[in-house]
C-alpha cells in the first residue's frame, strides 16, 4: 500500500557535514539526501546523531565555551543562538530546529514534508511524485485523471472516480465520513481531531503534535509560541517558558516573597540586589524593600538625583529645560533629555552642524582689496577672537557673487553666541533673518547706529547692481557702494548706498 501519511521513524539517523546529508537505516543501509518519513501516518520528524546527552543533533563542534549562549569558534550553535539557521535552510520542509547540550545542532524536530524533495516513503511532495501520478496507477481511475500531492506528503485522489463512491478502496485511506478506525493519535499524533479530505487521504489539520513550534488546539504553548506572559498568568514579571510537553513553565516568572529577585522586581526581602540609597540618588539612610518588591526610600535621607532640583554636581534633574541640541553639542535637530543619572544626554541630538556668522568689529576703507581681500579680513578677525573655522566675507562685485562664493549649508546659520539666524541657506536668502547680523566675532553687539556693512549684494545673494562697488572694492575715490544695516532683518544686506570714503565692517559666514 502507498503511503497514506508522513511519520517519524525512530529507526533512522540524519548526521549533518559541511558537505550532505546522510540518512542510515536500521538496517546499515544509507543514502545521500534528506531525512526522510514512513507511511504510518505520524508527523514527519527526523532524528539526528545522539549526543553525549541522548539529544538528537549533527556536527561535533569543538574550541569555544559550550553552554554560554554565544556561538563561537567551531560551536554550530550555542543556547538559543542557531546562528541564524532553521530546519527550512538545512534542507528539510520545516519543524523546530534546537542547539544540543554539546552545541551541535539538533534537528530532530525537523521534518522533511514540504522540501519539495521525495524522503523516503513519501509517494510525493508538492509537485513531485515517488512513482505514480495518475488515478489508473493505484487502481482508482482512468489515465485522464490527475493524482495530487496533500500538505502532508500523501496521495490525493480527488480527481479519481472512484474516490467518493463510500468504499475505502486501497490505496485510499478514508472516504468522506468513513475513518475506520484511525484517529490522530493513532497515526501518532499528541491528539485533535481527525478528518477525510476530499481527496480520500486523511486530513491532519485537526491533528495537534507538541514540539512543531506551531500553537494548536489544546496547547498551552509550543517552543517560541504562546498568547500569554508571565504578567498575565499573574506573576510579577519575567520570561515566560514553555516545557516540552507544551504547558507553561513559570520557573523564570518573579513571584514576590519567595527570597529570589526574578522578573520585575527590585528586591526580595532583605536582598537588596546591591542596592543603596546613595545609588537611588539619596545622600545617606537605609535602603529596604516594600512588600511589593520594589525599594522603600522612606529610610533614605538628602535630596539627590530625582527629586526635581538640580542640586551641586548635577546637569539636570527630572527634565532638561533650557538645554538644547544647538547649545549642547551644536546639532539643530533633536531633544536634550535629562538620565536617571541627572546628567544631560544628548544621544537624540541629530542633524548639521551650525554655521556661524558676525559682522566683523573692525571698521575698514573700501579699497581692502576685492572680495578676496575682505576674505582675508574676516579670517583675521575670527582667528584673533578665537572662532578657528574657515571664513569669507557677504561680498559681490562685478565678477562674483555671495551666493557663488559661500557654502550653502542646510543646516543652521547662528551668531558666534548660538542665536539662530536662518534654519539653512534657503532660509538665509529668503528676504528675512530671524534675527539680525548684530554681534561681532567678539561676542558683543555691534556699534549701532555707526556700522553700515558693506555688501553690494541684494538678500538673495545676487549682484546689487545699482549703487555700486568701489570699483570692486579698490578705491576710496568718487563713488559709492551698496550697504547693509545691522539693525534689520529685511533689508540687513541691501540698505542702500554710501561713499567709498566711509569706512565699512564686513558680513563674515564661516565655510
Amino acid at each position: 500500500m502507498l503511503a497514506s501519511a508522513a511519520c517519524f521513524d525512530p529507526g533512522r539517523a540524519i548526521v549533518v557535514t559541511d558537505d550532505d546529508a546522510t540518512t542510515a537505516g536500521p538496517d546499515g543501509s544509507s543514502g545521500t539526501g534528506d531525512p526522510v518519513a514512513d507511511d504510518s501516518g505520524a508527523p514527519a520528524t527526523t532524528t539526528g546523531a545522539e549526543g553525549s546527552d541522548g539529544s538528537e543533533s549533527t556536527g561535533v563542534p569543538s574550541g569555544a565555551v559550550c553552554g554560554n549562549d554565544v556561538m563561537e569558534g567551531e560551536e554550530a550553535c550555542d543556547g538559543d543562538d542557531l546562528g541564524g539557521q532553521d530546519c527550512t535552510a538545512m534542507g528539510f520542509g520545516g519543524g523546530v530546529l534546537a542547539c544540543a547540550a554539546d552545541c551541535s545542532v539538533d534537528v530532530g524536530a525537523c521534518i522533511t514534508c514540504g522540501n519539495g524533495v521525495i524522503d523516503g516513503d513519501e509517494p510525493c511532495d508538492g509537485e513531485v511524485f515517488a512513482a505514480a501520478d495518475s488515478c489508473d496507477e493505484v487502481g482508482l481511475g482512468d489515465a485522464s485523471e490527475p493524482l495530487h500531492c496533500t500538505a502532508w506528503c500523501t496521495l490525493d485522489f480527488a480527481a479519481c472516480s472512484a474516490c467518493g463512491d463510500g468504499i475505502v478502496t486501497a490505496p485510499e485511506s478514508c472516504e468522506p465520513g468513513i475513518l475506520g478506525t484511525a484517529s490522530c493519535a493513532s497515526l501518532g499524533y499528541d491528539g485533535g481531531t481527525l478528518a477525510c479530505g476530499d481527496g480520500c487521504s486523511f486530513d491532519l489539520a485537526g491533528c495537534t503534535q507538541c514540539g512543531n513550534g506551531v500553537l494548536e488546539a489544546g496547547e498551552a504553548c509550543d517552543g517560541s509560541e504562546s498568547n500569554a506572559t508571565c504578567d498575565s498568568l499573574g506573576w510579577n514579571g519575567g520570561e515566560l517558558g514553555c516545557t516540552a510537553a507544551c504547558t507553561y513553565d513559570t520557573s523564570s516568572c518573579g513571584s514576590c516573597g519567595d527570597g529570589e529577585i526574578a522578573g520585575n522586581e527590585a528586591c526580595e526581602g532583605a536582598d537588596l540586589g546591591g542596592a543603596t540609597c546613595a545609588s537611588q540618588g539619596f545622600f545617606g539612610g537605609a535602603l529596604s524593600c516594600g512588600a511589593d518588591c520594589s525599594f522603600d526610600t522612606s529610610g533614605c535621607s538628602g535630596s539627590g538625583c530625582g527629586d526635581g532640583v538640580v542640586d551641586a554636581g548635577e546637569d539636570c534633574d527630572g527634565n532638561a529645560f533650557g538645554h538644547t541640541c544647538l547649545g549642547e553639542v551644536g546639532l539643530p535637530d533633536g531633544l536634550v533629555v535629562c538620565s536617571p543619572t541627572c546628567t544631560l544626554d544628548t544621544s537624540g541630538c541629530s542633524g548639521t552642524p551650525p554655521l556661524r556668522v558676525f559682522v566683523s568689529s573692525g571698521h575698514f576703507a573700501a579699497n581692502f582689496g576685492g572680495v578676496d581681500g575682505g576674505d582675508a579680513l574676516c579670517q583675521d578677525a575670527a582667528d584673533d577672537a578665537g572662532l578657528g573655522g574657515s571664513w569669507r566675507a557677504w561680498l559681490s562685485d562685478g565678477s562674483s557673487t555671495a551666493a557663488a562664493r559661500l557654502s550653502h549649508s542646510d543646516g543652521p546659520y547662528t551668531l558666534v553666541d548660538g542665536t539662530l539666524v536662518a534654519n539653512d541657506w534657503n532660509d538665509l536668502v529668503d528676504g528675512h533673518l530671524a534675527h539680525a547680523i548684530d554681534t561681532t566675532e567678539l561676542g558683543v553687539l555691534a556699534d549701532v547706529p555707526s556700522t553700515w556693512v558693506a555688501t553690494a549684494t541684494t538678500a538673495a545673494g545676487a549682484l546689487q547692481m545699482f549703487n555700486g562697488t568701489c570699483a570692486n572694492w579698490t578705491t576710496t575715490a568718487a563713488g559709492s557702494a551698496g550697504v547693509g544695516n545691522v539693525q534689520n532683518t529685511s533689508t540687513w544686506s541691501d540698505s542702500g548706498a554710501i561713499g567709498c570714503g566711509t569706512a565699512v565692517s564686513l558680513y563674515c559666514f564661516e565655510q
